[in-house]
């Protein structure tokens, strides 16, 4: 079981309300990455869909990961 102190709350925190903002006020990728940066992972599907995957994490576990879909032309799948 990963121990949740403050310092790894408050970071998840700060994820969650920056992934919330993202997706309330961006229509496209490049908007969603000003706002959450740049993805740890990217993954393509069929149809040119790419899943886009950040990570929080302290120095030893993956904490938290949140993922937004976009279509080819890079607007969000919601």
């Amino acid at each position: 079981m990963i121990k949740t102190n403050k310092h790894n709350l408050e970071a998840i925190n700060e994820s969650r309300d920056r992934f919330n903002e993202a997706l309330e006020k961006c229509n496209n990728k490049n908007e969603v990455i000003q706002i959450m940066g740049t993805p740890e992972s990217v993954e393509r599907l069929d149809g040119g869909i790419e899943k886009c995957t950040w990570k929080v994490s302290n120095a030893y576990h993956s904490l938290a990961e949140f993922t937004i879909s976009f279509k080819s032309d890079g607007t969000i799948i919601k």
